[in-house]
């Protein structure tokens, strides 16, 4: 198979297409899809397909976003970039589509056509797998309590159960609790429950009628509203949306 560009400049021209992505999403607050638009129809798009270097090497992934919002006519911000512990989902999706277009030879715009970098976002939600290995680390009693906690909370979601609340239950203090939380789950309290919460609503959009304000409900959330931002920060999509292209 003959591939886009020779594979040596492959590594760099990933990260750099995924900062990209994460800089303009993450940092400046873009919209995904328009920030995607801007760079597949800029002529950086064309010049990162053919394996030009000044584009795939010769430019950090911030310095790539900065050049395709002056050819989209915005405003070129200097904010600095934030460097998050974990890579974001923008990221692994710049990442993945890099390589897609370098093995396939495609143009961005073609890959955009047959799949929307909406749904390439959606991928890395609905393969991404729960990780246990933090938790055959920790002591067999910090692992029991944090199930029985998941078993609790997971059984009904309209239900809130404060952190304080369950160390209470658990004769803990709160830190003490969300201590051990952290150390078996790789993630604190809340921002767990939160995504199982809102992991959930997206399983309920994708296979039942369910309205939204009745979803929003059955996972924690009196607002719809309040649902609906939820549900973008963590998908990048709005309710609707995603049940639409889910299907």
């Amino acid at each position: 198979m003959i591939h886009a560009y020779d594979k040596s400049y492959l590594s760099a021209a990933q990260k750099n297409l995924a900062r990209m992505l994460d800089y303009l999403v993450n940092d400046l607050h873009y919209p995904l899809e328009m920030a995607w638009q801007w760079f597949v129809t800029s002529e950086l798009s064309a010049r990162f397909e053919q394996g030009d270097c000044s584009v795939l090497v010769g430019l950090s992934g911030v310095e790539l976003a900065r050049a395709v919002l002056e050819q989209a006519g915005e405003v070129v911000p200097m904010q600095k970039p934030s460097y998050a512990y974990d890579r974001s989902p923008e990221y692994w999706t710049g990442w993945a589509l890099a390589y897609y277009q370098w093995l396939t030879g495609l143009r961005f715009a073609e890959i955009e056509q047959a799949v929307p970098i909406t749904a390439v976002r959606l991928l890395y939600e609905l393969l991404r797998l729960p990780d246990d290995a933090e938790a055959a680390r920790c002591p067999a009693r910090q692992v029991e309590l944090v199930r029985e906690t998941e078993t609790l909370v997971l059984r009904d979601l309209s239900v809130r159960h404060t952190a304080k609340a369950l160390a209470d239950g658990f004769g803990l203090s709160e830190s003490g609790f969300k201590l051990y939380c952290q150390n078996v789950l790789g993630e604190g309290y809340l921002a767990y429950f939160r995504r199982r919460r809102l992991e959930k609503s997206a399983e309920l959009l994708r296979t039942t009628t369910l309205r939204v304000q009745d979803i929003a409900a059955g996972v924690g959330y009196e607002s719809q509203g309040k649902f609906a931002k939820a549900f973008y920060d963590q998908f990048r999509l709005m309710p609707m949306e995603y049940r639409r292209l889910a299907k």
